[in-house]
C-alpha cells in the first residue's frame, strides 16, 4: 500500500507533541472559525494547527466561520459569508461578542486567526492558504503530474466574489489558464485544490521537507469517517507523484490518523477544579470496578450473594460521585453543531488560558474515548445509567 492509512487510538496528545518536538511530522487541520475545546487543547499542548480556510459558512457545522461564539451565545458577523468561501467572507455586521477582532469591512478569516493566536500565544497556528503559498513551487509540481494522470480530480472553482461552483477541467493547460486559487496566482479566484489532494499534500510535503517516512494527522469528527473512501485514490496519486517527481519519497508513506474528537477535557483555567474532579471520579470508578472484579473471582459460592450486594452499594456510591461531577462540569458535553462551546473568544474575554488535566494529555485516545462514552452514559441529564456488571 503506497499511501498506508492506519487509525491510531494508541497515541496520546503528549505522545504526538513529543514526536513534533523531536522533528517528526504531526498536524491537525481544523477549519478557521470558532475553535472548540478539543482544538484549543491540541494547540495548547504544542501540536501545530493548520487551519483550513476553504469552507462555506452555512455548510460548516463545526466551526461556524461566519459567526462568533462566546459565553454560550452566537452571533452572525458576516451575513454575506454564509454562502461565500471563508477566505472571501467580510465582516458586514457589528459584533457584540468580540468587536475588537471584527471591525466592519475586515476579513473574517483574519479575525478568527488573530484571536486564536492571541488566545494560544505559544501555539503554532497557520491559515491553510498561507501554508500552501509557502510551498507553492512543490505543490505546483505535484498538481501538474496528478492532473496529467487524473484530470477528473478537479471539481470546484471559486469566483472573485467568493461564490463556489462545480467545475471540471480536461488537462493541465486548462488548470494553468484558470489558475489554482492561492497557489499559482494572487487572484481572488481559481480552481480549489480537491480534498483528497490536500491529504496527499499533507503527507508528501511533510515527507520531503522533514525527511520522514511517516506522518501523524489528528482527525476531528469527520475525517476519520471518510478517509477509508479515499484510500484507493490516495494510493494511485502517491504512486504517480513518487514515480514522476523523483523526490526520494519512500515506497510506502505511512499516514497515521489519530481520532481526537473525544478529547474534550479542556476548560478555561477557572474551571480547573470542576474538570479535575470529573476526571478523578472516572478514575475512581475504574479502580473500584477492577478491584471488585478481582474480588468476585475469589469469593466462594456461599459468599457470592453478599459480595454482590456490597459491590452494588459501593458502585452506586461511586457512581453518585460521577453524576455530581458531570453536573458540575457540563462544558465537556458541548455540541459544536449547536454553536454552544467554549471558544478562543471565551479565553480572551476572561484573560485566561485553557487547562488540560495531565491525565487527559497523557492518556491514549482509546482511553479518552472510553471515558467520554462512560460520561455520556452516566449523564443524569440524559436519564441513562451504567449497567452494573459486577459479576
Amino acid at each position: 500500500m503506497p499511501f498506508s492509512v492506519s487509525i491510531r487510538r494508541d497515541c496520546s496528545l503528549e505522545d504526538l507533541a513529543q514526536i513534533h518536538r523531536s522533528g517528526g511530522s504531526v498536524m491537525k487541520t481544523p477549519h478557521i472559525g470558532n475553535m472548540y475545546p478539543n482544538n484549543l487543547a491540541v494547540g495548547a499542548l504544542g501540536i501545530p494547527l493548520n487551519c483550513y480556510d476553504r469552507t462555506i459558512g452555512r455548510m460548516d457545522k463545526n466551526f461556524h466561520p461566519h459567526r462568533v461564539i462566546r459565553g454560550g451565545a452566537s452571533e452572525v458577523i458576516a451575513l454575506d459569508g454564509i454562502d461565500r468561501l471563508t477566505t472571501h467572507a467580510v465582516v458586514d455586521r457589528p459584533s457584540r461578542l468580540a468587536p475588537e477582532w471584527f471591525p466592519i469591512g475586515t476579513r473574517v478569516a483574519d479575525g478568527h486567526m488573530a484571536a486564536l493566536r492571541a488566545a494560544l500565544p505559544m501555539a503554532e497556528c497557520i491559515a491553510y492558504t498561507d501554508w500552501l503559498r509557502e510551498r507553492a513551487d512543490r505543490i505546483t509540481a505535484v498538481l501538474e503530474v496528478i492532473t496529467d494522470a487524473f484530470p477528473s480530480l478537479w471539481e470546484r472553482l471559486v469566483h472573485p466574489d467568493g461564490r463556489v461552483v462545480d467545475y471540471r477541467v480536461r488537462n493541465w493547460s486548462v488548470v494553468q489558464a484558470i489558475g489554482v486559487y492561492g497557489i499559482t496566482s494572487d487572484a481572488p479566484s481559481g480552481l480549489i485544490v480537491p480534498n483528497v489532494v490536500n491529504i496527499l499534500l499533507d503527507g508528501v510535503l511533510e515527507c520531503v521537507s522533514r525527511g520522514v517516512t511517516e506522518v501523524y494527522h489528528c482527525s476531528g469528527p469527520d475525517m476519520v469517517r471518510y478517509i477509508g473512501e479515499l484510500e484507493d485514490r490516495l494510493h494511485a496519486l502517491y504512486d504517480t507523484v513518487r514515480s514522476r517527481l523523483g523526490w526520494g519519497l519512500p515506497e510506502t508513506l505511512r499516514f497515521h490518523l489519530v481520532p481526537v474528537a473525544d478529547m474534550r477535557f479542556a476548560v478555561p483555567e477557572r474551571r480547573r477544579a470542576a474538570l479535575d474532579e470529573l476526571v478523578a471520579s472516572w478514575r475512581d470508578f475504574q479502580t473500584v470496578k477492577r478491584r471488585q472484579a478481582e474480588h468476585m473471582r475469589e469469593v466462594s459460592d456461599d459468599e457470592r450473594q453478599a459480595a454482590i450486594t456490597a459491590c452494588v452499594a459501593e458502585r452506586d456510591h461511586t457512581m453518585a460521585r460521577v453524576r455530581d461531577a458531570i453536573v458540575a462540569c457540563p462544558e465537556i458535553f458541548y455540541r459544536i453543531e449547536a454553536a454552544n462551546c467554549t471558544s478562543q473568544y471565551d479565553l480572551l474575554a476572561e484573560r485566561t488560558t485553557v487547562y488540560v488535566p495531565p491525565w487527559a494529555a497523557a492518556a491514549p485516545m482509546h482511553e479518552i474515548d472510553a471515558a467520554m462514552g462512560f460520561f455520556r452514559r452516566a449523564d443524569p441529564r440524559a436519564r441513562l445509567a451504567i449497567t452494573r456488571d459486577v459479576a
